[in-house]
């Protein structure tokens, strides 16, 4: 798989005490005159429950991001992820103003995603919860990547891709890989979407749709 144009630096760290401490170096050696590290959660728990996350949230400087529908509409600097998970990226990287993008991922390791945007390894975990183990696809076929990289380019992005016009192109192409034998991982998929421009919830989209038709799911398109 080749680097996709993210635009901007990005790197993945666990979620240990010392995953969270190389986490928030990096945004601070991220951090430009003028801007502000975004800290983004899901829900204000998030930042509240752990001590490291919320001592670095009171710092001047620091602003934190809980928005409904899980995404980020706008940054002025580095963001800090926090407990991401696949279906979250497309969410996060829609946002404007990002200059450097720092994921503290939840269970699985989004490698696809990190393979993609050349993320930066911060720091692995030791310990791999059982139910990850060898279920995590870390690589998708050169046949996949093709025809994911022509939907990327075809697709209207601005536009659901699990209705109307898009969701046809989308079935079509995933058909054919399907019928042609290559797996459709909805994670993996997801990931790479994520990181190669599939903005909002398409990504996630692109990954159920997958997930379907994988399963012989029949669907309606024009």
């Amino acid at each position: 798989m080749t680097k996709a144009e993210v635009g901007y630096p990005t790197a993945i760290s666990d979620q240990s005490d010392e995953g969270l401490r190389a986490a928030i170096q990096w945004c601070s050696r991220h951090l430009a005159h003028g801007q502000q590290v975004t800290v983004w959660a899901k829900a204000k728990r998030d930042l509240t429950g752990n001590e490291l996350v919320r001592a670095y949230t009171s710092r001047p400087g620091v602003r934190t991001a809980v928005e409904r529908g899980g995404g980020l509409s706008v940054a002025n600097g580095p963001v800090l992820a926090m407990w991401a998970h696949a279906d979250d990226l497309g969410r996060i990287m829609t946002g404007r103003g990002i200059t450097a993008l720092c994921v503290v991922r939840w269970g699985h390791g989004l490698p696809i995603w990190a393979k993609e945007t050349g993320a930066e390894v911060l720091h692995e975990p030791d310990f791999v919860p059982y139910w990850t183990r060898n279920s995590e696809v870390t690589e998708l076929g050169a046949e996949t990547v093709e025809a994911l990289g022509h939907l990327t380019l075809v697709v209207n992005h601005a536009n659901p891709v699990d209705s109307g016009y898009e969701k046809r192109d989308v079935i079509k192409a995933l058909r054919g890989l399907h019928a042609a034998g290559h797996e459709l991982d909805e994670r993996a998929i997801t990931e790479w979407a994520a990181a190669n421009g599939w903005p909002g919830e398409n990504s996630q989209r692109l990954g159920r749709l997958a997930r379907e038709v994988a399963q012989g799911k029949n669907h309606r398109t024009w």
